[in-house]
C-alpha cells in the first residue's frame, strides 16, 4: 500500500470504530438505556484495532520513527471486512456521517 492509502484506510477505519462505539439510546421497558452498537464482537473490534495500530506502525516507519522490524503487518479477515461494509451501508442509510462530522 501506498503512504496514501495507508492513511486513507486509517481515517476509514477511525470512522468505522467511532460508529462501533458511539453511544445509541435503547428503550427497554419504557426505560431509555444507552448502549453500543453489537454489529461486531468484542474480538472483531480488537481485530480492527490491531490493522489500526499497524498502519500506524506503518506510517512511524515511513516518519522514521521506528524500524521495519517493528512494523506489525494485520489486516482483518474477510468476514469482519464483510461486517465494516454492513457498517458503510447503516452510516450511509443513516446519514450518521453528517452527525459525526459536526460532532469532532
Amino acid at each position: 500500500m501506498t503512504e496514501h492509502e495507508v492513511q486513507n484506510r486509517l481515517n476509514f477505519l477511525d470512522v468505522i470504530n467511532s460508529f462501533l462505539f458511539e453511544d445509541i439510546p435503547v428503550e427497554i421497558k419504557g426505560v431509555t438505556l444507552y448502549r453500543k452498537r453489537n454489529i461486531l464482537t468484542d474480538g472483531e473490534k480488537i481485530c480492527i484495532s490491531q490493522e489500526r495500530a499497524s498502519l500506524r506502525d506503518f506510517i512511524s516507519h515511513k516518519n522514521g520513527e521506528i524500524n521495519e522490524k517493528q512494523v506489525r503487518n494485520y489486516k482483518v479477515s474477510q468476514k469482519i471486512e464483510d461486517k465494516i461494509n454492513a457498517c458503510v451501508i447503516i452510516i450511509k442509510q443513516t446519514n450518521w456521517h453528517k452527525t459525526y462530522k459536526r460532532n469532532y
